[in-house]
């Protein structure tokens, strides 16, 4: 799915579940906020990053799911 679609899934699922790109990250999952955090990045319960920079491919791409 896209990744507007992954995030509304994630967010009717409830605090913190996060989103992933099927192809590139088994591990992490993209949590996004509405903060000046933007959107962290978990592995595991370990918080990896707090400014996730997506890069065009991540934006286009259709390969999202709930993490």
């Amino acid at each position: 799915m896209k990744i507007s679609e992954a995030i509304e899934k994630a967010e009717k699922a409830g605090t913190n579940r996060g989103i992933r790109q099927t192809t590139k990250w088994e591990d992490l999952r993209i949590v996004p906020t509405d903060t000046d955090k933007c959107c962290l990045v978990y592995e595991g319960d370990k918080l990896l990053s707090s400014r996730w920079n997506p890069k065009k491919e991540d934006l286009v791409a259709d390969d999202w799911t709930l993490a």
